[in-house]
C-alpha cells in the first residue's frame, strides 16, 4: 500500500484525523464570528462613535475620510401661523443633497415653496409660505432632503410643516 494511504488509515484508526478536522471547523467558525461581530459593531449610521462623529469608525477617527454620506436637518418639524412668512432649515452633511416638497392635496400649505434646491456639505434651506385666506384651516406639507447615504444608497430626511386653526 502506498505510504500516503497508510498514513491516512493510521490517522483514521486513532481518531486523530476526525479530531483535527473538527478543530479546524471550530477555528473557522470562531474567526467568522469574530469578523462578523467586529463588522456589525464598528459604526452606526447617523451618529458615528465617540461623540457622534460619523467619520469615527471602530473607535478610530479616520482623519475626515468619508465612510458614507450622512445628512441631518433641524428642525424636523415646524408649526407655522396663518400669516405669510418664512423659516430656515439647517443642514448638517458630508455629501451632496437635494430638496423637494410634498405639498399637494386639499390640505396643502398655501404658497409653500423653497429657495434652495440643492447643496453640498453644511447649508441652509429657506422655506416660504403665504397667508391663509380662510378663518379656519388645517394644512400640512413636507420638505424632503435626499442624499447618498452609506453604501451609495439614496436616503431621505424630512421636515414636516403644519398649521391649524379649527372651530
Amino acid at each position: 500500500m502506498p505510504r500516503f494511504y497508510r498514513n491516512m488509515n493510521a490517522q483514521r484508526g486513532t481518531g486523530e484525523h476526525k479530531n483535527k478536522k473538527m478543530k479546524n471547523k471550530f477555528k473557522l467558525m470562531g474567526l467568522l464570528f469574530l469578523a462578523a461581530s467586529t463588522f456589525m459593531g464598528s459604526c452606526t449610521k447617523e451618529s458615528g462613535i465617540n461623540g457622534g462623529n460619523p467619520n469615527d469608525v471602530g473607535g478610530q477617527n479616520n482623519g475626515g475620510s468619508q465612510v458614507g454620506g450622512y445628512c441631518t436637518i433641524a428642525p424636523e418639524s415646524k408649526q407655522i401661523d396663518g400669516g405669510r412668512g418664512s423659516f430656515s432649515i439647517s443642514v448638517n452633511s458630508n455629501t451632496n443633497w437635494s430638496v423637494s416638497l410634498n405639498n399637494s392635496g386639499s390640505q396643502s400649505i398655501t404658497g409653500l415653496s423653497i429657495s434652495t434646491y440643492s447643496g453640498s456639505g453644511n447649508g441652509n434651506i429657506t422655506v416660504h409660505y403665504d397667508a391663509v385666506t380662510t378663518q379656519y384651516y388645517q394644512q400640512q406639507g413636507v420638505v424632503i432632503v435626499s442624499y447618498d447615504g452609506y453604501g451609495g444608497v439614496r436616503q431621505t430626511t424630512t421636515c414636516s410643516v403644519y398649521r391649524k386653526r379649527l372651530p
